[in-house]
């Protein structure tokens, strides 16, 4: 088991939640999850005073809070916030990712092996 930093899947899908989450730590990396922006939020403004996520993979479309309305979110709470790599996950979205300054894009279905170049890439 890989002793890291938690990777933090925000997406409202639970079968694709589930689906990356199972395939990170199978690979042996610690992983939180959360249903939609405002559960994230929630979870980083508590996590501020222990250990931040390595990155966040973050889906767009969501209800309650959408992925772009997180990215607003994090940059106003506070700037150790804003310094987590985020990666966007959509089916599309790639626009809209680098318009919001996304660090980085993964197409859904998303590309296993993409996933573990990311997970290890932010380690």
């Amino acid at each position: 088991m890989k002793k890291t930093k938690p990777i933090l899947v925000v997406d409202d899908d639970p079968d694709i939640r589930d689906s990356i989450a199972t395939a990170l730590e199978l690979e042996g990396y610690p992983v939180l999850m959360a249903e939609n922006g405002k559960v994230a939020l929630d979870l980083l403004v508590q996590l501020q005073k222990e250990e931040l996520p390595r990155c966040i993979m973050l889906d767009l479309m969501m209800p309650v809070m959408n992925g772009e309305e997180f990215l607003q979110a994090i940059g106003n709470e506070s700037a150790e916030l804003k310094k987590i790599p985020v990666v966007v996950a959509s089916a599309n979205g790639s626009v809209l990712a680098a318009k919001l300054s996304a660090t980085e894009f993964l197409k859904k279905p998303i590309d296993i092996s993409d996933l573990y170049r990311i997970a290890e890439q932010y380690n």
